[in-house]
């Protein structure tokens, strides 16, 4: 299993001391599991259901002691403003976390793509020539990101996510499970994207969308 330490100065593979998990929904769950991460390096980062819950037996919450290890994170919230929003919050208890890029063995990235940090890419995911991956991404199972396509930070890709070709995504999109963006099109920041939708024009931020070929749905009137 190949492991990547990153931040926005370094680059390199490493040992994970210890390892904030943010969120601990079914994400982390997924996290956990695929990585077969140590039990007792875990700490998870999120508001408790209750004061006593706990996740592979570790307390979740929103405050925690530094233990005197190298302490490093990785975000694994679905929903975008969520995951900035507890992104926000641990950083400023703790800014001189390290994030880590969780990249499981089956996924493919092309030497010429770029990969910011704190990004986790479940199997089979690839990434062609001149992709770029902006930082706090997540990407389920099968997705690909097409040449010369950039994916903005905090974005959210469900399994089998297609992005075609010179296509830009801004910050803080959720794509849906089997959605497809035809090449050369532009989506704007906070924009939803439906399962199975087929984006062949450019969307609006903060706008939600779906169907083939998609419609607008909600949020943001983009007219």
């Amino acid at each position: 299993m190949r492991i990547y330490l990153e931040t926005d100065q370094t680059r390199g593979e490493g040992d994970l001391l210890s390892l904030v998990i943010v969120g601990a929904g079914s994400w982390s769950k997924n996290i956990v599991e695929l990585f077969d991460l140590p039990k007792d390096i875990l700490f998870f980062f999120d508001d408790p259901k209750t004061p006593e819950e706990t996740k592979y037996g570790r307390p979740v919450k929103k405050q925690m002691m530094i233990p005197l290890r190298k302490l490093n994170y990785i975000s694994t919230v679905g929903d975008p403003r969520k995951k900035r929003e507890l992104l926000n919050d641990l950083l400023a208890l703790y800014p001189s976390l390290n994030a880590v890029n969780l990249i499981h063995p089956t996924c493919t990235i092309l030497p010429s793509a770029w990969i910011g940090y704190d990004v986790y890419m479940q199997p089979q995911t690839i990434v062609y020539a001149n992709a770029k991956i902006g930082n706090h991404v997540s990407m389920c199972g099968a997705c690909n990101i097409g040449h010369d396509s950039v994916i903005g930070d905090y974005c959210t890709l469900a399994p089998r996510t297609l992005i075609c070709g010179n296509v830009t995504v801004g910050e803080g999109v959720f794509f849906g499970v089997g959605s497809c963006v035809l090449p050369g099109r532009k989506i704007g920041e906070g924009a939803e994207i439906g399962a199975g939708a087929v984006v062949n024009r450019d969307v609006h931020p903060n706008s939600k969308w779906a169907g083939v070929p998609i419609k607008h749905i909600g949020g943001k009137d983009p007219w």
